[in-house]
């Protein structure tokens, strides 16, 4: 019979009984044990069917209010997940003979908080606008056709030539960056401040935080600096009982306040530097040596960027409708 701890449990729990403290502690450790990918879990679905799929997904917080993974909300795991919210997680750790099984439900907070208050009118959508030196038309931005192709193309004219340019990238061991695009509609005027805690802030900030990044822009960014000051203002109509924005160079915000109109973001994300090519570097002794990195890699991680840039567009657009609702109270 295995030796209990004072709660009762078995001893290898040790003195704890709340789970997580329990669960930092083990992965902890794990960390300094497992060769790769401690934070690797396998994730179980079930759809509306019934049917049932597991995948592995990495890790990437967790506290008392649960854990926290990536995944793109059109994703199989993602429309099983919206159809289902009910799924389990098994961590297994082969270097401290360890496993550890999590039941429970996933769900985007953010984006699930804000479709409720704000209802159907807002959703926010993401698009690869440049990949490598291949760009798109905006004129051509089809949120339709975002969500059907896997490189979330905005403009059905270039996708077919993109797909060639990536498997050439791939097949050359290299790796290419990309631009991507995330719009927000619906979201309500007001939200933000002047000074300290700007919306243009916080987007900046946000997805500057996500891997990989290199550059953010609001609107037309870095592109205004070119533009004369007639271009670059939204004129303003009055169109019978509704006011409308000619323009958005903007980004949907004025002073560091949302207008009402879209709000548009824009980042650059760098070429990975997990590449087949032999490059430069030195060791740890600080000698001059050389380097390729092996396996399996995606020759363009900003592809995997647009679901986190969504995601951290949700968090944003929450955190300021929070602020703003205990600022003024309506």
């Amino acid at each position: 019979m295995n030796e209990k701890n004072s709660f009762g449990l078995d001893i290898c729990f040790g003195e704890k009984n709340n789970p997580f403290e329990l669960f930092k502690e083990w992965f902890d450790e794990a960390k300094k044990t497992e060769l790769n990918d401690p934070n690797a879990v396998a994730l179980g679905t079930s759809d509306d069917h019934g049917y049932t799929s597991v995948r592995m997904v990495l890790l990437k917080d967790f506290n008392e209010t649960g854990f926290v993974f990536y995944t793109n909300f059109n994703s199989a795991k993602g429309l099983a997940i919206k159809k289902n919210p009910n799924i389990s997680m098994c961590f297994h750790w082969k270097s401290l003979l360890r496993q550890i099984r999590i039941e429970g439900a996933a769900g985007g907070i953010a984006k699930q908080i804000l479709k409720f208050i704000l209802g159907k009118k807002y959703d926010v959508v993401g698009g690869v606008t440049q990949l490598g030196i291949l760009g798109s038309n905006p004129k051509n931005w089809n949120e339709k056709f975002i969500k059907k192709n896997q490189l979330f193309c905005p403009d059905k004219s270039v996708l077919e030539l993109w797909e060639k340019y990536l498997l050439g990238i791939r097949k050359a061991g290299s790796s290419c960056g990309a631009i991507i695009e995330i719009r927000a509609k619906g979201v309500p005027v007001g939200l933000g401040a002047p000074i300290y805690s700007k919306l243009d802030m916080d987007l900046a900030s946000a997805m500057m935080s996500i891997n990989a990044v290199k550059g953010v822009n609001i609107g037309s960014g870095m592109n205004s600096a070119q533009l004369t000051g007639e271009e670059n203002s939204d004129e303003i109509n009055q169109r019978g009982k509704s006011t409308k924005f000619n323009s958005n160079n903007a980004g949907g915000i004025l002073g560091g306040i949302s207008s009402g109109q879209d709000v548009i973001v824009s980042f650059a994300v760098k070429p990975t530097s997990s590449i087949l090519s032999t490059r430069k570097t030195i060791d740890k002794f600080g000698k001059n040596t050389t380097i390729s990195v092996k396996g399996r890699h995606d020759p363009c991680v900003g592809i995997r960027a647009v679901p986190i840039g969504e995601a951290m567009m949700h968090c944003v657009i929450l955190d300021h409708y929070l602020l703003n609702k205990a600022q003024c109270g309506n």
